[in-house]
């Protein structure tokens, strides 16, 4: 799919002592110093609500999470197996000029372990895939670099279906997609096989982002694909993604307030 995700762009030996603080903001764990990571994988996995909470409950004023946009967002699919779907999230910090940091988020829906039921001896009669919790996870890359990422997530052989580039006047903010994910998340905490999967998730998630900023360029590359899995289509819910956006909308009106009186660092 042309307008693909490129490369981050992050020049270390332009940075100074404040900026190299701003880079491990956005790149977790990313050491400067050495030029390489401090963690075994390419990424650091970040539940829903453990971005949401760094973003917004756990926020402080030299943080600027203000200025760390959503720049892009891919639609993906794996082309082996079931199909699985995930979005890879392009975020941008403006406090840096001309575009100079940007970084890699892959977000997606996995099956969690089963969980036990406490219903004792009838636990039996529960089908297990009512018992297993969803692996809800934003996936951050290390060093920006969007191959490694896919690789070591284990999502690489996939194609791009869509596309959604906003508008830089009117950008969709990394809080808000942390609240968006967040609220989802918590109110959807079972993966099931034939609702609440990989599909439903990744494609309430796209259409709840069209939505709240139908101003963005929405391509869509391969039509009909998103959410087919074998003979079946996950379709988008009109009425469920405008009831998520109402939600969020409010969700995201108080995180906007408590930005704007921020704790001190």
């Amino acid at each position: 799919m042309s307008g693909g995700p490129g490369r981050t762009r992050v020049h270390l030996a332009t940075l100074t002592n404040t900026l190299n603080r701003r880079v491990k903001d956005i790149f977790p764990a990313f050491d400067s110093n050495s030029g390489s990571t401090s963690w075994g994988d390419s990424y650091n996995t970040l539940k829903p609500d453990q971005l949401y909470r760094t973003l917004t409950d756990n926020y402080r004023s030299n943080n600027h999470v203000e200025h760390t946009i959503v720049k892009s967002a891919w639609f993906c699919k794996q082309e082996k197996s079931v199909g699985h779907e995930f979005i890879i999230v392009e975020v941008e910090d403006t406090l840096l000029p001309n575009g100079m940091l940007t970084n890699y988020l892959v977000l997606d829906r996995n099956k969690g372990a089963p969980q036990h039921s406490s219903l004792g001896s009838t636990s039996k009669l529960v089908p297990k895939f009512l018992r297993s919790a969803a692996r809800d996870a934003f996936r951050v890359s290390h060093d920006g670099n969007l191959e490694r990422l896919v690789k070591d997530c284990q999502l690489d052989s996939y194609e791009y279906l869509e596309q959604i580039k906003f508008e830089r006047d009117r950008p969709l903010m990394l809080y808000e997609l942390a609240t968006l994910t967040h609220r989802i998340s918590d109110l959807h905490p079972r993966y099931t096989f034939m609702d609440a999967n990989c599909f439903w998730f990744a494609g309430l998630i796209w259409d709840c982002m069209i939505k709240m900023r139908p101003d963005a360029n929405h391509v869509i590359a391969k039509p009909n694909k998103r959410g087919k899995f074998g003979l079946i289509r996950y379709k988008k819910n009109v009425i469920q993604v405008k009831r998520m956006c109402d939600r969020v909308q409010e969700d995201v009106s108080r995180v906007t307030e408590r930005l704007s009186n921020p704790v001190s660092a």
